[in-house]
């Protein structure tokens, strides 16, 4: 222990000191600390954070008081006042279930700590309350850590209810896709021996058409989905597409394609009619978009491309997958990452989003799937060239996101536009060139692709297998008359669209039968999964 920290006894127990500060009331530090619980309303489904507990003073009385379905998540900061702690810490609180105690250096491993102990399911909220003075040694990271936790219970049900409404088709895209993988690559494969340009859809890319067509061969063009038809329009042939999309919509960003021979980089979680179609390198990739235990089988891991985090858009995808495929010092420029849009413009002009807005709109009509878009929350953010302009939460989260993903590399630029600001510098089109002057391409002369002429990266033999074992386990739960804690935990994917939480109620029979019906369902899209082949 620091020679700063002492203990002292008191009528009431030892009292830890740092200094000549007593962390707790010198005299009365088991009064004070229960009347700090008593005070503390805690309500159903709370995550209550207990910051420094020091000997555990309270703590009784929290749990005594503690809803059912509220834990208690006890933190230390301070290496030698845990070890302090620990000494005089009853043994009792430590074996209760609803307690759990752990020295954190970050705020990312104890909130880890804190979904490994509970489960994140069990809270839609974050109280904290504070027994001793031990808090006040490190407030910034109590504060941080309060904050840390709220976010990862907000995350995990906004992802549950997008799990109820997309978790289905996702898992159903993957059976449909996998048979098409010794036919692809996998993301590992690709690398850029060029300076990257990442072409969104936002109406800033129009007034970079021009310069993008003049330059096109001193840089690799990566374009998101929706991009692909405006640049088209410009008579620009990206070399590399970046899909994500798992909806049918998604094919109107690829109608009137000529050249299905571009290479792709695409999410196992795809629409298959729109994979199966390319001719070219594919790229394969997995949005890791829940964690599900299925993921972590070793059969499974054997098969499946590699994990990517769930990023939301594909835009940040493309900034993802170029971060990791160009080498350091290959710059990556950002054109039309707007991240924002004007009253009735969605995306530059041929994007499949507004060629359906002029079509569906009138002197007295307006196309009614804008409203969804529009009732949206609007903030002020600040734009990349200054001032501000009105943008929504959900594009606030891709900004974040783009700046996140930037602060790794040195290297990231935008291209002067109207788009919110990224935090990395905005280049005009005389800057931006160069820089592509200054980065000669590596190897031979292209597309600014390596890896495009690669090998498969699966075994046809091994895949097949592997389905072919994924639909006598489903086809054999559809047939069964219960469902096993085991089947459960093997085929958890199951459970992506279920009302419940878990524990899941195994045991009664409606439960069963939804899951026999959604067990059948599964196997026959690795039925309809066809068989694939490059170029088909």
């Amino acid at each position: 222990m620091r020679a700063d920290l002492r203990i002292i006894d008191s009528p009431e127990g030892p009292v830890l000191y740092s200094g000549d500060k007593p962390l707790c009331h010198p005299r009365y530090p088991k009064s004070r600390a229960d009347a700090a619980a008593r005070r503390g309303q805690i309500r159903a489904q709370t995550l209550v954070l207990v910051p420094s507990p020091l000997f555990g003073y309270g703590l009784e009385l929290l749990l005594e008081n503690l809803p059912e379905d509220s834990r208690l998540l006890c933190v230390e900061h301070d290496e030698d006042i845990m070890a302090a702690s620990l000494r005089h810490f009853p043994r009792g609180l430590i074996q209760d279930p609803r307690l759990a105690f752990v020295r954190a250096s970050d705020v990312e491993q104890a909130c880890g700590f804190a979904a490994q102990s509970f489960g994140v399911h069990l809270f839609r909220r974050v109280e904290v309350v504070s027994l001793t003075r031990g808090y006040s040694l490190f407030p910034d990271f109590y504060r941080d850590l309060a904050a840390g936790l709220l976010d990862m219970i907000q995350t995990y049900w906004r992802n549950r209810m997008t799990s109820l409404h997309m978790g289905r088709l996702w898992m159903g895209n993957i059976f449909m896709n996998l048979a098409m993988l010794p036919a692809c690559a996998s993301l590992a494969e690709l690398e850029f021996t060029r300076p990257v340009v990442i072409a969104g859809a936002g109406e800033s890319l129009e007034r970079h058409l021009d310069f993008l067509a003049a330059r096109r061969g001193c840089f690799a063009l990566a374009c998101v989905d929706t991009a692909l038809p405006v640049l088209g329009a410009a008579g620009i042939t990206p070399d590399l597409i970046v899909i994500a999309e798992a909806q049918f919509a998604n094919t109107y960003d690829f109608a009137g394609l000529q050249n299905w021979n571009i290479p792709i980089a695409a999410d196992l979680c795809s629409y298959p009619g729109i994979l199966r179609r390319f001719t070219g390198p594919r790229y394969m990739f997995l949005s890791r978009f829940t964690g599900l235990l299925w993921f972590s089988r070793d059969d499974v891991k054997a098969v499946l491309p590699p994990f990517i985090p769930p990023l939301g858009s594909v835009g940040v995808m493309a900034l993802y997958i170029a971060s990791r495929a160009a080498a350091e010092d290959r710059p990556i420029f950002l054109a039309g990452m707007d991240l924002r849009y004007p009253a009735g413009k969605p995306h530059a002009k041929a994007s499949p989003s507004h060629t359906l807005l002029l079509a569906g709109q009138g002197r007295l009509s307006f196309p009614h799937y804008l409203a969804s878009w529009y009732s949206r929350p609007r903030e002020k953010a600040p734009l990349a060239g200054g001032g501000s302009a009105l943008s929504d939460a959900v594009l606030a989260s891709y900004r974040d996101a783009l700046k996140e993903i930037a602060l790794g590399r040195k290297n990231v630029f935008t291209l002067e536009g109207e788009g919110l600001d990224l935090g990395v510098p905005a280049l005009s089109h005389t800057q931006a060139e160069i820089l592509f002057g200054q980065c000669p391409a590596r190897g031979k002369e292209g597309s600014g692709l390596s890896g495009a002429a690669a090998g498969c990266s699966w075994d046809a033999e091994s895949v097949s297998a592997f389905c072919a074992a994924q639909a006598a386990e489903l086809k054999a739960l559809a047939a069964s008359p219960g469902i096993t804690a085991q089947q459960a935990a093997r085929m958890d994917y199951l459970f992506l669209d279920a009302a419940e939480n878990p524990p899941y109620p195994l045991g009664e029979a409606g439960f069963i039968r939804r899951c026999r019906e959604r067990a059948a369902w599964y196997a026959s899209r690795l039925a309809r999964r066809g068989t694939f082949s490059q170029g088909g």
